[in-house]
Protein backbone atom coordinates (compact mmCIF):
# COMPACT_ATOMS: atom_id res chain seq x y z
CA UNK A 1 0.00 0.00 0.00
CA UNK A 2 2.86 2.31 0.89
CA UNK A 3 4.58 1.47 -2.40
CA UNK A 4 1.38 2.17 -4.41
CA UNK A 5 0.98 5.59 -2.77
CA UNK A 6 4.58 6.40 -3.61
CA UNK A 7 4.07 5.48 -7.29
CA UNK A 8 0.87 7.58 -7.51
CA UNK A 9 2.60 10.55 -5.91
CA UNK A 10 5.44 10.24 -8.41
CA UNK A 11 2.99 10.25 -11.32
CA UNK A 12 1.30 13.37 -10.00
CA UNK A 13 4.63 15.16 -9.68
CA UNK A 14 5.67 14.18 -13.21
CA UNK A 15 2.33 15.21 -14.72
CA UNK A 16 2.39 18.47 -12.77
CA UNK A 17 5.84 19.28 -14.15
CA UNK A 18 4.41 19.26 -17.65
CA UNK A 19 1.15 21.04 -16.85
CA UNK A 20 0.69 24.30 -18.74
CA UNK A 21 3.75 23.77 -20.94
CA UNK A 22 3.70 25.05 -24.49
CA UNK A 23 6.01 26.81 -26.93
CA UNK A 24 7.04 29.23 -24.18
CA UNK A 25 8.00 26.51 -21.65
CA UNK A 26 6.55 25.84 -18.20
CA UNK A 27 3.87 28.20 -16.99
CA UNK A 28 6.03 29.28 -14.05
CA UNK A 29 8.65 30.70 -16.44
CA UNK A 30 6.22 32.53 -18.75
CA UNK A 31 4.67 35.98 -18.27
CA UNK A 32 1.12 35.94 -16.93
CA UNK A 33 -0.06 37.56 -20.17
CA UNK A 34 1.32 38.68 -23.52
CA UNK A 35 1.84 42.43 -23.24
CA UNK A 36 1.75 42.81 -27.01
CA UNK A 37 -2.00 42.14 -27.09
CA UNK A 38 -5.17 43.34 -25.44
CA UNK A 39 -8.57 41.65 -25.66
CA UNK A 40 -11.22 43.15 -27.97
CA UNK A 41 -14.02 45.16 -26.35
CA UNK A 42 -17.00 43.41 -24.82
CA UNK A 43 -20.66 44.42 -25.14
CA UNK A 44 -21.52 48.04 -24.43
CA UNK A 45 -22.17 48.81 -20.78
CA UNK A 46 -25.06 51.01 -19.74
CA UNK A 47 -22.68 53.92 -19.30
CA UNK A 48 -21.18 53.34 -22.75
CA UNK A 49 -24.64 53.12 -24.30
CA UNK A 50 -25.50 56.52 -22.85
CA UNK A 51 -22.15 57.88 -24.08
CA UNK A 52 -22.84 56.53 -27.57
CA UNK A 53 -26.18 58.35 -27.65
CA UNK A 54 -24.40 61.53 -26.57
CA UNK A 55 -21.83 61.09 -29.34
CA UNK A 56 -24.61 60.78 -31.91
CA UNK A 57 -26.25 63.96 -30.63
CA UNK A 58 -22.88 65.74 -30.70
CA UNK A 59 -22.26 64.79 -34.34
CA UNK A 60 -25.71 66.01 -35.34
CA UNK A 61 -25.29 69.27 -33.44
CA UNK A 62 -21.86 69.92 -34.97
CA UNK A 63 -23.19 69.84 -38.52
CA UNK A 64 -22.35 66.19 -39.20
CA UNK A 65 -18.63 66.53 -38.38
CA UNK A 66 -17.52 63.16 -36.92
CA UNK A 67 -14.01 64.51 -36.36
CA UNK A 68 -15.19 66.58 -33.40
CA UNK A 69 -16.29 63.41 -31.66
CA UNK A 70 -13.22 61.42 -32.67
CA UNK A 71 -10.85 63.89 -31.00
CA UNK A 72 -13.01 64.45 -27.93
CA UNK A 73 -11.38 62.55 -25.05
CA UNK A 74 -14.79 62.07 -23.46
CA UNK A 75 -15.53 59.43 -26.12
CA UNK A 76 -12.06 57.83 -26.20
CA UNK A 77 -13.23 54.64 -24.49
CA UNK A 78 -15.78 54.07 -27.27
CA UNK A 79 -13.26 54.00 -30.13
CA UNK A 80 -12.76 50.20 -30.18
CA UNK A 81 -16.52 49.56 -30.08
CA UNK A 82 -18.13 48.47 -33.40
CA UNK A 83 -21.28 50.52 -32.69
CA UNK A 84 -19.24 53.71 -32.31
CA UNK A 85 -17.28 52.98 -35.48
CA UNK A 86 -20.51 52.46 -37.40
CA UNK A 87 -21.72 55.82 -36.11
CA UNK A 88 -18.60 57.53 -37.48
CA UNK A 89 -18.96 55.70 -40.79
CA UNK A 90 -22.62 56.64 -41.16
CA UNK A 91 -21.76 60.35 -40.83
CA UNK A 92 -18.66 60.43 -43.05
CA UNK A 93 -18.45 63.63 -45.11
CA UNK A 94 -16.22 65.09 -47.81
CA UNK A 95 -14.18 67.46 -45.66
CA UNK A 96 -10.91 67.26 -43.69
CA UNK A 97 -11.26 64.69 -40.91
CA UNK A 98 -9.51 65.00 -37.56
CA UNK A 99 -8.42 61.57 -36.33
CA UNK A 100 -6.02 62.59 -33.57
CA UNK A 101 -6.62 65.44 -31.13
CA UNK A 102 -4.06 68.07 -30.20
CA UNK A 103 -3.24 66.21 -26.96
CA UNK A 104 -2.34 63.00 -28.82
CA UNK A 105 1.46 62.50 -28.51
CA UNK A 106 3.40 62.59 -31.77
CA UNK A 107 4.26 64.76 -34.75
CA UNK A 108 1.24 66.43 -36.27
CA UNK A 109 0.52 65.19 -39.79
CA UNK A 110 -1.88 66.25 -42.53
CA UNK A 111 -2.42 63.61 -45.23
CA UNK A 112 -3.84 64.64 -48.59
CA UNK A 113 -4.73 61.66 -50.75
CA UNK A 114 -6.23 61.81 -54.24
CA UNK A 115 -8.21 58.77 -55.38
CA UNK A 116 -8.22 57.99 -59.10
CA UNK A 117 -10.06 55.39 -61.16
CA UNK A 118 -8.47 53.10 -63.73
CA UNK A 119 -8.88 55.85 -66.35
CA UNK A 120 -6.93 58.30 -64.18
CA UNK A 121 -9.93 60.48 -63.38
CA UNK A 122 -10.58 61.50 -59.76
CA UNK A 123 -13.36 59.70 -57.90
CA UNK A 124 -15.62 61.97 -55.82
CA UNK A 125 -17.84 60.57 -53.08
CA UNK A 126 -15.79 57.46 -52.34
CA UNK A 127 -15.79 56.29 -48.72
CA UNK A 128 -12.33 55.76 -47.20
CA UNK A 129 -11.59 53.98 -43.92
CA UNK A 130 -8.22 54.86 -42.35
CA UNK A 131 -6.55 53.60 -39.19
CA UNK A 132 -3.03 53.57 -37.80
CA UNK A 133 -0.86 53.16 -34.74
CA UNK A 134 0.00 55.73 -32.11
CA UNK A 135 3.41 57.42 -32.08
CA UNK A 136 4.78 54.47 -30.09
CA UNK A 137 3.42 51.93 -32.56
CA UNK A 138 0.32 50.74 -30.68
CA UNK A 139 -3.16 50.22 -32.12
CA UNK A 140 -4.81 49.97 -28.72
CA UNK A 141 -4.48 52.21 -25.68
CA UNK A 142 -3.10 49.36 -23.57
CA UNK A 143 -1.06 47.29 -26.04
CA UNK A 144 0.35 47.13 -29.55
CA UNK A 145 -2.35 44.87 -31.02
CA UNK A 146 -5.90 43.67 -30.38
CA UNK A 147 -6.26 39.92 -29.85
CA UNK A 148 -8.98 39.00 -32.37
CA UNK A 149 -9.29 38.06 -36.05
CA UNK A 150 -8.39 41.29 -37.89
CA UNK A 151 -8.42 42.85 -34.44
CA UNK A 152 -6.44 45.96 -35.36
CA UNK A 153 -8.56 46.50 -38.48
CA UNK A 154 -11.78 46.25 -36.49
CA UNK A 155 -10.84 48.01 -33.26
CA UNK A 156 -7.84 50.37 -33.72
CA UNK A 157 -8.06 53.41 -31.47
CA UNK A 158 -6.92 55.96 -34.08
CA UNK A 159 -9.31 55.62 -37.00
CA UNK A 160 -11.81 57.48 -39.14
CA UNK A 161 -14.13 57.42 -42.15
CA UNK A 162 -14.11 60.21 -44.72
CA UNK A 163 -15.48 60.74 -48.23
CA UNK A 164 -13.51 62.03 -51.19
CA UNK A 165 -14.42 65.55 -52.34
CA UNK A 166 -15.25 66.79 -55.85
CA UNK A 167 -11.56 66.48 -56.80
CA UNK A 168 -11.30 62.94 -55.46
CA UNK A 169 -9.31 64.07 -52.41
CA UNK A 170 -9.48 63.00 -48.79
CA UNK A 171 -7.69 64.94 -46.06
CA UNK A 172 -6.75 63.46 -42.68
CA UNK A 173 -5.46 65.49 -39.74
CA UNK A 174 -3.64 63.14 -37.39
CA UNK A 175 -0.17 62.26 -36.09
CA UNK A 176 2.70 60.43 -37.73
CA UNK A 177 2.22 56.75 -36.86
CA UNK A 178 5.02 54.83 -35.19
CA UNK A 179 6.35 51.48 -36.43
CA UNK A 180 5.43 48.24 -34.70
CA UNK A 181 7.65 47.81 -31.61
CA UNK A 182 10.62 45.52 -32.14
CA UNK A 183 10.20 45.27 -35.92
CA UNK A 184 11.69 46.82 -39.04
CA UNK A 185 8.31 47.27 -40.72
CA UNK A 186 7.78 50.78 -42.15
CA UNK A 187 5.44 53.36 -40.63
CA UNK A 188 2.09 53.22 -42.39
CA UNK A 189 -1.57 54.14 -42.45
CA UNK A 190 -4.04 51.40 -43.39
CA UNK A 191 -6.58 52.43 -46.02
CA UNK A 192 -9.69 50.76 -47.43
CA UNK A 193 -11.85 52.39 -50.10
CA UNK A 194 -15.54 51.57 -50.53
CA UNK A 195 -17.81 52.09 -53.52
CA UNK A 196 -21.22 51.63 -51.95
CA UNK A 197 -20.82 48.54 -49.77
CA UNK A 198 -18.07 47.02 -51.93
CA UNK A 199 -14.43 47.37 -50.86
CA UNK A 200 -12.61 48.39 -54.04
CA UNK A 201 -9.12 48.69 -52.60
CA UNK A 202 -7.17 48.00 -49.41
CA UNK A 203 -3.54 48.98 -48.89
CA UNK A 204 -1.05 50.84 -46.71
CA UNK A 205 0.14 54.40 -47.15
CA UNK A 206 3.91 54.49 -46.62
CA UNK A 207 6.14 57.56 -46.26
CA UNK A 208 8.95 58.24 -48.71
CA UNK A 209 11.24 59.67 -46.00
CA UNK A 210 10.95 56.58 -43.77
CA UNK A 211 14.33 54.73 -43.82
CA UNK A 212 12.47 51.44 -43.19
CA UNK A 213 10.89 51.64 -46.64
CA UNK A 214 12.94 49.29 -48.81
CA UNK A 215 12.65 48.36 -52.46
CA UNK A 216 10.26 45.42 -51.85
CA UNK A 217 7.98 47.83 -49.95
CA UNK A 218 8.05 50.28 -52.86
CA UNK A 219 7.30 47.52 -55.35
CA UNK A 220 4.39 46.29 -53.27
CA UNK A 221 3.04 49.82 -52.93
CA UNK A 222 3.30 50.29 -56.68
CA UNK A 223 1.31 47.12 -57.33
CA UNK A 224 -1.37 48.46 -54.99
CA UNK A 225 -1.44 51.73 -56.94
CA UNK A 226 -0.22 53.84 -54.03
CA UNK A 227 3.41 54.98 -54.05
CA UNK A 228 4.92 56.18 -50.74
CA UNK A 229 3.71 59.66 -49.84
CA UNK A 230 5.91 62.69 -50.38
CA UNK A 231 6.54 64.34 -47.01
CA UNK A 232 7.34 67.99 -46.32
CA UNK A 233 8.08 69.61 -42.98
CA UNK A 234 6.48 72.85 -41.87
CA UNK A 235 8.03 75.63 -39.77
CA UNK A 236 5.87 74.69 -36.79
CA UNK A 237 7.26 71.13 -36.76
CA UNK A 238 4.22 69.51 -38.36
CA UNK A 239 4.38 67.43 -41.52
CA UNK A 240 2.38 67.15 -44.70
CA UNK A 241 2.09 63.95 -46.73
CA UNK A 242 0.74 63.91 -50.28
CA UNK A 243 -0.04 60.86 -52.41
CA UNK A 244 -2.29 59.53 -55.18
CA UNK A 245 -4.07 56.19 -55.06
CA UNK A 246 -4.90 54.51 -58.37
CA UNK A 247 -7.85 52.19 -57.78
CA UNK A 248 -7.58 49.87 -60.77
CA UNK A 249 -10.71 47.97 -59.73
CA UNK A 250 -12.80 51.12 -60.30
CA UNK A 251 -13.56 51.34 -64.01
CA UNK A 252 -13.97 55.11 -64.34
CA UNK A 253 -14.11 58.36 -62.45
CA UNK A 254 -17.10 60.63 -62.03
CA UNK A 255 -19.49 61.21 -59.16
CA UNK A 256 -20.33 58.04 -57.28
CA UNK A 257 -23.99 57.28 -57.80
CA UNK A 258 -24.31 59.71 -60.69
CA UNK A 259 -26.16 58.88 -63.87
CA UNK A 260 -24.20 57.44 -66.75
CA UNK A 261 -20.76 58.67 -65.71
CA UNK A 262 -20.64 57.25 -62.17
CA UNK A 263 -17.80 55.08 -60.94
CA UNK A 264 -18.29 51.32 -61.20
CA UNK A 265 -16.42 48.25 -59.98
CA UNK A 266 -14.39 46.74 -62.82
CA UNK A 267 -14.62 42.98 -63.43
CA UNK A 268 -16.03 42.48 -59.96
CA UNK A 269 -12.60 42.96 -58.40
CA UNK A 270 -12.44 44.35 -54.92
CA UNK A 271 -10.15 44.49 -51.92
CA UNK A 272 -11.33 43.55 -48.47
CA UNK A 273 -9.10 42.79 -45.50
CA UNK A 274 -6.03 44.97 -44.91
CA UNK A 275 -2.55 43.66 -45.83
CA UNK A 276 -1.17 41.19 -43.25
CA UNK A 277 -4.57 41.12 -41.53
CA UNK A 278 -3.60 44.04 -39.32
Amino acid sequence: MHRLATVLLGCLVLSGAGFGQGPGGPASTRPAHDERFVDPPGPLTEAETRLLAEAKERITASGADPGRVLVDERFAALHPQPAFRELIRAHAVAQPLAIAGTREPGTRLRVTLTLRAADGKPIPGLLVYAYHTSAKGWYAAQAAHIRAPSGDHRHARLFGYVRSDDEGRVVLDTIRPGPYPGTELPEHIHLTAYLGEAAVGSTELLFADDPRVKEPNREGAGRAGLAPATVTREADGSQRAVAEWLLRSVARGGAVGGRGSGATVQDGRAGGEPPHGR
